[in-house]
This record gives C-alpha cells, sequence and structure tokens, in this order.
C-alpha cells in the first residue's frame, strides 16, 4: 500500500471534516447569537425602565392635578375671607383677629402649593426627558435587533447553502481512503481537535514543531507503515 498517497487523500478529507466542523460551529453560535440576545436585553431593559418612568410621569401628573384643585380652592377660600375682612361686616375684634389668623394660615398653604406644584412639574419635566431618551434608545436597539436577525438569517443561509455539497464531498474522499487507514483516522480525530494528519516541516512535526527521532524520518522516507509524531500522537505526512 502507498501510505504518502492515502495520507494524502487523508489529509483532503481531513481539510473537509474541518471545513464542516467549522461551518457546525457556526451554526451553533448563530442560533444562539451573543449580539442577538445582548440587544434583546438591552430592549427589555429599555421597556422596563421606560414603564417606570411613564408610571411615575403619570402618578405625578395625578398628583399635582390634585394640589392644583386644592390651591384653586385655597385661593377662593382666602378671598371669601379677605372680602369678609374689609367688607365692613366685622366689628368683634375676636372674630377679626381670628379671620386674620385663617387668611395667614391659607396664604402660607397656599405658598406650599405653590412649591409643591412647581417641584412636581420640574420632577415631571426630568421624567419627559428621560422617556425620550428611552424611546430613543429602545428605537435603535429595536432597529439594531432588526439588522442583526437579517444577518444572522441571511448566514444561517449561507452556512445551510454549504453543508450539503460539503457533506457529499465528504462521503466520496472517505470512499477514496483505505478502509484500514480511514478506520485509524476516524479513531483518532475525536480527541485531537479533527487533525490528525500533519506535514512534516524541516524534519519537524508539522502540527506541534516538535523535532523527530532519526528512526521516525527514516520511516517515513521508506514509507513502509503509518508513522506517529512521537510528541502529539499525529500521523505524520512526508512531501517528497
Amino acid at each position: 500500500m502507498n501510505w504518502r498517497t492515502q495520507l494524502r487523500r487523508t489529509l483532503q478529507l481531513q481539510l473537509v471534516d474541518r471545513r464542516i466542523s467549522a461551518l457546525t460551529l457556526e451554526r451553533r453560535q448563530l442560533m444562539t447569537d451573543e449580539r442577538t440576545q445582548a440587544l434583546q436585553r438591552a430592549i427589555r431593559t429599555d421597556q422596563q425602565q421606560l414603564e417606570q418612568t411613564v408610571a411615575e410621569w403619570e402618578r405625578l401628573l395625578r398628583h399635582q392635578r390634585v394640589l392644583e384643585l386644592e390651591h384653586k380652592g385655597k385661593l377662593q377660600e382666602r378671598d371669601r375671607s379677605v372680602q369678609r375682612l374689609y367688607g365692613g361686616s366685622m366689628h368683634n375684634a375676636r372674630d377679626l383677629d381670628g379671620l386674620q389668623k385663617n387668611i395667614a394660615g391659607t396664604e402660607a398653604r397656599i405658598g406650599e402649593l405653590e412649591t409643591e406644584i412647581l417641584e412636581t412639574m420640574e420632577r415631571r419635566d426630568v421624567l419627559s426627558e428621560q422617556r425620550s431618551k428611552l424611546e430613543d434608545s429602545l428605537a435603535r436597539n429595536r432597529a439594531a435587533l432588526d439588522q442583526r436577525s437579517k444577518e444572522v438569517q441571511r448566514r444561517l443561509g449561507e452556512v445551510d447553502g454549504q453543508l450539503p455539497s460539503l457533506q457529499v464531498d465528504r462521503e466520496e474522499r472517505a470512499r477514496q481512503v483505505d478502509v484500514t487507514v480511514l478506520r485509524e483516522y476516524e479513531r483518532m480525530r475525536g480527541g485531537l481537535d479533527g487533525v490528525v494528519v500533519a506535514k512534516v516541516s524541516e524534519s519537524s512535526c508539522g502540527l506541534c514543531g516538535v523535532e523527530l527521532s532519526a528512526m521516525v524520518l527514516n520511516t517515513l522516507r521508506h514509507g513502509e507503515d503509518l508513522v506517529r509524531c512521537e510528541h502529539c500522537g499525529r500521523l505524520l505526512l512526508d512531501e517528497p
């Protein structure tokens, strides 16, 4: 048997197998695409924050309306009290003093309400700005996810289009390899990351780089048997 020819054929089979393995791995990675998952997480975060922001904005709006109603009522109450104070209908000093205190208390509450209304409006303005930023972020992430999904689907289509023809090529090349060599190749490749055959390069294993002994090199030159690297165990192909 011409071992060198068999190893050349095995090397070509190995190249096809490695291409199939690479595409299969890429397909698995595309199915659980990290970029897609990161965008999905970002969208969920944006949505949650947006919902919370909108809910808080609406709560503050309701609170502001309550304050404004109370403010309106207090203004009316103060105006009625002022009319009574200056209307000339009250002459009792105690009643006048009580009315003045009531007006002062109403004025104080009006001031508190106006301050609280202003603070509420300012807080709503801040939330409105946050809401706008979150909506922009959400729109960008959704657009990016849509684009990434198209890219993933396109690449999946390319990978799925290549794998069947590679499988056919693989079967054809496997038939060209001697059964004994093929059996050894199949047995070894699972534990060697798919690289079973290594070319000799300047008296060294072309894969691990370890210098080969004179005995190994002599056996390779005569082509009498399959020869393994003394370090990594791979089958050696010595091209003349």
